[in-house]
């Protein structure tokens, strides 16, 4: 499938995961959570797999898709409910999306860096300069729980 429909689907799945947490009242014996923690490894594994990409993708597409990835990762790591399912599989996605990180970056630097456009080439939405900011904010999410360390 497309990377694009992808990020839609795993965008989708947070939301729906989100309302489902926000409408539990803290409650973990909610049948709503207990279906959501069920439902999250999966899910995890898609993350993984986003942050790894698939052949035939270029930069843009795996920078967009790690991003989705990461961005999904911290978003469901802001409820406490989740961090024990959250927990064993965040290594999955966060270690190919270092990766890839340290395998854009001498393109990223040419590209903007050292580029000549007053800057513009840095606001770029979904770009290397955005997924490393999500990459930060998910561990700074994370730092607050033991179980996510």
């Amino acid at each position: 499938s497309p990377p694009q429909l992808r990020r839609g689907c795993v965008d989708a799945h947070v939301a729906a995961v989100s309302v489902v947490v926000a409408n539990a009242r803290g409650e973990a014996s909610d049948p709503g959570i207990a279906a959501a923690l069920a439902g999250l490894p999966p899910w995890q594994e898609v993350h993984a797999a986003l942050c790894v990409g698939a052949d035939g993708w270029g930069d843009r597409d795996r920078i967009a898709c790690a991003f989705c990835a990461v961005r999904a990762m911290t978003r469901l790591s802001r409820f406490r409910l989740l961090w024990p399912a959250l927990a064993d599989h965040f290594e999955a996605a966060l270690r190919p999306a270092c990766v890839l990180v340290q395998q854009i970056e001498p393109g990223y630097t040419e590209a903007v860096v050292n580029a000549d456009d007053g800057g513009a080439s840095e606001e770029e939405e979904e770009g290397p300069a955005q997924l490393v900011a999500q990459l930060m904010e998910l561990l700074q999410a994370m730092l607050p729980s033991a179980k996510l360390r």
